[in-house]
């Protein structure tokens, strides 16, 4: 029975952190830096942009980028 977080997991109340390298991966088990990895990820969450947001700052780029050629 598990609990599927965004980027942590809770496994019959044992809370991990699974992160994801460019070549491999590590799991963080000790609760006080799970702790610190979900407050990392929830700061990136909430500062994170809405999708229409992303697709209009991409487009003023892509019209920017154009406009310098």
């Amino acid at each position: 029975m598990s609990e599927n977080s965004g980027s942590y997991r809770n496994f019959h109340s044992r809370a991990a952190s699974q992160l994801e390298h460019y070549r491999s991966s590590t799991t963080i088990t000790d609760a006080t830096d799970v702790k610190d990895y979900q407050t990392a990820a929830d700061s990136v969450r909430k500062a994170a942009l809405s999708a229409d947001l992303t697709r209009s700052l991409i487009a003023e780029i892509a019209d920017e980028m154009e406009r310098l050629k």
